[in-house]
Protein backbone atom coordinates (compact mmCIF):
# COMPACT_ATOMS: atom_id res chain seq x y z
CA UNK A 1 0.00 0.00 0.00
CA UNK A 2 1.28 3.32 -0.81
CA UNK A 3 1.77 5.65 2.10
CA UNK A 4 -1.48 8.54 0.90
CA UNK A 5 -0.86 11.88 1.83
CA UNK A 6 -4.56 12.99 2.66
CA UNK A 7 -5.92 10.48 5.27
CA UNK A 8 -9.21 11.41 6.78
CA UNK A 9 -10.07 9.63 10.18
CA UNK A 10 -12.34 6.76 8.18
CA UNK A 11 -9.13 5.89 6.15
CA UNK A 12 -6.49 6.16 9.40
CA UNK A 13 -8.76 3.80 11.31
CA UNK A 14 -8.55 1.11 8.29
CA UNK A 15 -5.23 1.50 8.32
CA UNK A 16 -4.15 0.74 11.84
CA UNK A 17 -6.54 -1.87 11.69
CA UNK A 18 -5.97 -3.65 8.61
CA UNK A 19 -2.62 -2.32 7.47
CA UNK A 20 -0.77 -1.88 11.23
CA UNK A 21 -2.57 -4.34 12.80
CA UNK A 22 -2.70 -3.61 16.12
CA UNK A 23 -2.89 -7.14 17.18
CA UNK A 24 0.49 -7.59 15.99
CA UNK A 25 1.63 -6.06 19.23
CA UNK A 26 1.72 -6.28 23.09
CA UNK A 27 -1.85 -4.51 23.78
CA UNK A 28 -2.15 -1.96 26.15
CA UNK A 29 -5.45 -1.25 26.77
CA UNK A 30 -7.28 0.84 29.30
CA UNK A 31 -10.80 3.65 29.66
CA UNK A 32 -10.21 6.66 28.52
CA UNK A 33 -9.23 9.26 31.44
CA UNK A 34 -7.62 6.35 33.56
CA UNK A 35 -4.31 7.61 33.46
CA UNK A 36 -2.69 5.40 30.30
CA UNK A 37 -0.67 8.72 28.61
CA UNK A 38 1.26 8.83 31.97
CA UNK A 39 2.25 5.29 32.19
CA UNK A 40 3.02 5.01 28.53
CA UNK A 41 5.80 7.76 29.42
CA UNK A 42 7.26 6.19 32.17
CA UNK A 43 7.03 2.92 30.15
CA UNK A 44 8.70 4.39 27.29
CA UNK A 45 11.42 6.05 29.69
CA UNK A 46 12.09 2.58 31.22
CA UNK A 47 12.60 0.72 28.84
CA UNK A 48 14.11 3.45 26.31
CA UNK A 49 11.74 2.54 23.47
CA UNK A 50 10.11 5.75 22.91
CA UNK A 51 6.96 5.72 20.42
CA UNK A 52 7.66 8.76 19.23
CA UNK A 53 10.58 9.15 16.93
CA UNK A 54 12.50 12.23 16.32
CA UNK A 55 11.88 12.73 12.40
CA UNK A 56 8.29 13.60 11.62
CA UNK A 57 6.90 9.95 10.23
CA UNK A 58 3.46 9.95 11.85
CA UNK A 59 2.78 6.66 13.50
CA UNK A 60 0.30 5.75 10.63
CA UNK A 61 3.41 5.64 8.00
CA UNK A 62 3.95 2.24 7.16
CA UNK A 63 7.92 2.40 7.56
CA UNK A 64 6.83 2.41 11.04
CA UNK A 65 7.76 -1.27 13.00
CA UNK A 66 9.31 -0.55 15.95
CA UNK A 67 6.35 -0.51 18.75
CA UNK A 68 7.13 -2.46 21.43
CA UNK A 69 3.37 -1.84 22.34
CA UNK A 70 0.35 -0.34 21.34
CA UNK A 71 -2.17 1.14 23.42
CA UNK A 72 -5.87 1.71 22.82
CA UNK A 73 -9.30 2.51 24.97
CA UNK A 74 -11.30 0.02 23.69
CA UNK A 75 -14.13 2.35 25.36
CA UNK A 76 -17.07 0.27 23.04
CA UNK A 77 -15.20 -2.92 23.48
CA UNK A 78 -14.63 -3.74 20.10
CA UNK A 79 -11.14 -5.17 20.70
CA UNK A 80 -11.99 -7.81 22.96
CA UNK A 81 -14.81 -9.13 21.15
CA UNK A 82 -12.02 -9.69 18.43
CA UNK A 83 -9.55 -11.18 20.14
CA UNK A 84 -11.92 -13.51 22.42
CA UNK A 85 -12.57 -14.67 18.76
CA UNK A 86 -9.61 -15.30 17.70
CA UNK A 87 -8.01 -17.13 20.57
CA UNK A 88 -10.99 -19.18 20.17
CA UNK A 89 -9.57 -20.15 16.73
CA UNK A 90 -5.67 -20.16 18.18
CA UNK A 91 -5.16 -17.47 16.54
CA UNK A 92 -4.21 -14.68 18.83
CA UNK A 93 -0.33 -13.98 19.71
CA UNK A 94 0.42 -12.52 22.91
CA UNK A 95 -1.12 -14.64 25.75
CA UNK A 96 -1.74 -11.85 28.04
CA UNK A 97 -3.21 -7.86 27.48
CA UNK A 98 -2.14 -4.94 29.85
CA UNK A 99 -4.63 -2.72 31.29
CA UNK A 100 -4.72 0.27 33.52
CA UNK A 101 -7.97 0.99 35.51
CA UNK A 102 -8.37 3.75 38.06
CA UNK A 103 -11.34 4.48 40.44
CA UNK A 104 -14.18 4.43 38.27
CA UNK A 105 -15.85 7.76 40.12
CA UNK A 106 -12.39 9.51 38.96
CA UNK A 107 -12.93 8.93 35.62
CA UNK A 108 -16.35 9.21 35.60
CA UNK A 109 -15.16 13.12 36.45
CA UNK A 110 -12.55 13.64 34.32
CA UNK A 111 -14.79 12.23 31.05
CA UNK A 112 -17.89 13.80 32.04
CA UNK A 113 -15.74 17.15 31.82
CA UNK A 114 -13.45 16.53 28.98
CA UNK A 115 -16.85 15.19 26.87
CA UNK A 116 -18.89 18.71 27.99
CA UNK A 117 -16.03 20.86 27.44
CA UNK A 118 -14.17 19.50 24.16
CA UNK A 119 -17.17 18.19 22.45
CA UNK A 120 -20.38 20.17 23.77
CA UNK A 121 -21.47 16.34 25.01
CA UNK A 122 -23.60 16.03 27.88
CA UNK A 123 -23.07 12.39 29.20
CA UNK A 124 -25.57 10.64 31.72
CA UNK A 125 -23.38 10.06 34.99
CA UNK A 126 -25.12 6.89 35.51
CA UNK A 127 -25.30 4.95 32.38
CA UNK A 128 -21.22 6.35 31.83
CA UNK A 129 -20.61 4.96 35.24
CA UNK A 130 -22.41 1.65 34.71
CA UNK A 131 -20.54 1.76 31.02
CA UNK A 132 -16.77 2.24 33.09
CA UNK A 133 -17.31 -0.26 35.25
CA UNK A 134 -18.49 -2.96 33.29
CA UNK A 135 -15.53 -2.35 31.15
CA UNK A 136 -12.81 -3.19 33.99
CA UNK A 137 -15.41 -5.68 34.77
CA UNK A 138 -14.87 -7.18 31.66
CA UNK A 139 -11.56 -7.27 31.00
CA UNK A 140 -10.05 -7.95 34.41
CA UNK A 141 -12.09 -11.03 34.77
CA UNK A 142 -10.30 -12.50 31.96
CA UNK A 143 -7.51 -14.59 33.17
CA UNK A 144 -5.08 -13.40 30.16
CA UNK A 145 -5.87 -9.92 31.50
CA UNK A 146 -2.63 -8.29 33.86
CA UNK A 147 -3.99 -5.22 35.98
CA UNK A 148 -2.16 -2.52 36.82
CA UNK A 149 -4.20 -0.11 39.15
CA UNK A 150 -3.56 3.87 38.51
CA UNK A 151 -4.36 5.09 41.85
CA UNK A 152 -1.42 2.21 42.86
CA UNK A 153 1.36 4.21 40.96
CA UNK A 154 0.06 7.36 43.09
CA UNK A 155 1.19 5.81 46.32
CA UNK A 156 5.26 5.14 46.97
CA UNK A 157 4.44 2.01 48.98
CA UNK A 158 2.53 0.36 45.92
CA UNK A 159 4.46 2.04 43.01
CA UNK A 160 7.05 -0.67 42.72
CA UNK A 161 4.88 -3.60 43.01
CA UNK A 162 2.90 -2.26 40.40
CA UNK A 163 5.75 -1.22 37.68
CA UNK A 164 6.98 -4.98 38.25
CA UNK A 165 3.62 -5.68 36.81
CA UNK A 166 4.71 -3.88 33.90
CA UNK A 167 8.28 -4.99 33.83
CA UNK A 168 6.84 -8.58 33.65
CA UNK A 169 4.62 -8.35 31.43
CA UNK A 170 7.02 -7.39 28.80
Amino acid sequence: MKYQKEITPKLMIKNIIENRNILKFPLFISYPRSGAHWINYIMEIYFNRPRLRKSRVTALHPSRIDWMWMHDHDENLKWIKKILKLKEKGKYKFKKILYLYRNPNDVLKSHIKLKRIYYGKNLDPTQELEKIKNHQKTYLSLPFVVGVRYENFKDKNKRANEFKKICDFF
